[in-house]
């Protein structure tokens, strides 16, 4: 009869030892105080600085303008310049945002697909260590809010930029007036 507290294998009971703190627990609460304390703002300020280009480009990848075949050239114009296309700076901001999270999951999936990271198909090693790292995390929930409203606030100035250069040239300078 299984009582949680005894397991058998073979002959012998084995005692399920006491919880102890992964050591995961530590390294992670070390590595966040660096992050968040004043020795990390050079890095801090270069993972926003990729965050931010990464997501902005991974959105830019799916979700793209719809053909308007109707639609006037300036149109057109406009709606692309909302969405550009990716460049090969972009692609790489995306590419090396799937090799942080592969490395901070530690994620040995084949070929480093983030795919395998899909909930139903997801390690119990990777769930316990999740578990074991959240009160971690949540102990810099203020930190962590900080960088995100940052990362926001980055990701809308982007788009803003985009959308006042796809305005400007939509409306274009104000034709210059004719003398007599």
């Amino acid at each position: 009869r299984a009582t949680g507290l005894v397991r058998f294998e073979g002959d012998a009971p084995i005692v399920r030892r006491s919880v102890e703190p992964e050591p995961d627990a530590d390294v992670a609460r070390d590595a966040l105080e660096f992050f968040f304390g004043a020795d990390g703002e050079v890095f801090r300020d270069f993972l926003l600085e990729e965050l931010a280009a990464s997501l902005d480009a991974g959105a830019r990848s799916v979700a793209r303008p719809p053909g308007l075949a109707l639609a006037t050239p300036r149109v057109r114009t406009f709606l692309a310049k909302l969405s550009p296309e990716l460049t090969a700076d972009d692609r790489a901001s995306i590419d090396n945002a799937r090799k942080l999270a592969d490395f901070l999951l530690r994620n040995n999936g084949p070929d480093g697909d983030l795919a395998a990271l899909a909930p139903r198909e997801t390690s119990g090693r990777v769930l316990r260590q999740l578990r074991a790292l959240s009160p971690v995390v949540a102990e810099r929930q203020a930190d962590l809010r900080v960088f995100g409203a940052r990362l926001a606030a980055k990701l809308a100035e982007k788009q803003v930029a985009r959308t006042f250069d796809a305005l400007a040239g939509v409306v274009g300078p104000a034709p210059a007036a004719v003398s007599r």
